[in-house]
């Protein structure tokens, strides 16, 4: 369990949690997170929330809380089992780093990861379990939370030895994961399929 999260920690020890309940609690508070602070852009900027009302929003959010399930009870305990066996890859380099150093160098070395990464996921092989993360037709944040369990397996894993090299601080990742919630719905339009065209930067686009 995280125990310097301030906020989450005495929320999760009041309820009793355990570090799969904790997963559990983090995730949904992220996606919480994630959710009031479009919503507010959103309405700000004069755009309808009706969207959020429709079947299409709660599917991905189905999606997502598949996704955290699997990773409360399969991900979280497989990787703490590597980093007891392999405690060498444990390094943890940009929780030591000032955040001026950790916050660049993790957007940077993880933006790039996850630019090759998805477009091994845009290949022949990869493409039939991808597909599902561009299924969806009326776009939202959560719409970065569809994805199949093996396509999102397979992005987790190529990042797991750069995340344990290098640590993931809070700092660095909770303004990436809401940077990518705002951008994703306006970059990823469905795909015409393994053989589309795509480019890149924070999230992938795909044209003809």
């Amino acid at each position: 369990m995280d125990e310097h999260n301030p906020v989450l920690q005495p929320i999760a020890a009041w309820l009793h949690l355990g570090g799969f309940g904790y997963t559990i609690l983090r995730a949904s508070a992220l996606a919480a997170l994630c959710f009031v602070v479009i919503a507010a852009f959103e309405h700000r900027s004069g755009a309808s929330l009706s969207r959020y009302a429709s079947r299409h929003f709660a599917v991905d959010l189905l999606y997502r809380l598949v996704i955290i399930l699997y990773m409360a009870a399969l991900w979280n305990p497989l990787v703490a089992a590597l980093r007891t066996a392999y405690p060498s890859l444990n390094l943890g380099l940009l929780n030591r780093a000032p955040m001026w150093v950790a916050v660049p160098v993790s957007w940077l070395v993880f933006d790039f990861i996850g630019y090759w990464t998805h477009r091994m996921q845009h290949s022949r092989w990869l493409w039939r379990f991808h597909r599902v993360h561009h299924s969806q037709e009326q776009m939202t944040f959560a719409t970065g939370f569809r994805g199949h369990p093996f396509d999102q397996w397979f992005a987790l894993s190529i990042g797991l030895v750069p995340v344990l090299l290098l640590g993931s601080p809070a700092a660095t990742w909770v303004p990436y994961t809401l940077a990518l919630a705002l951008l994703e719905p306006r970059t990823t339009p469905p795909c015409p399929g393994a053989s589309g065209r795509c480019a890149r930067s924070s999230s992938l686009r795909c044209s003809t």
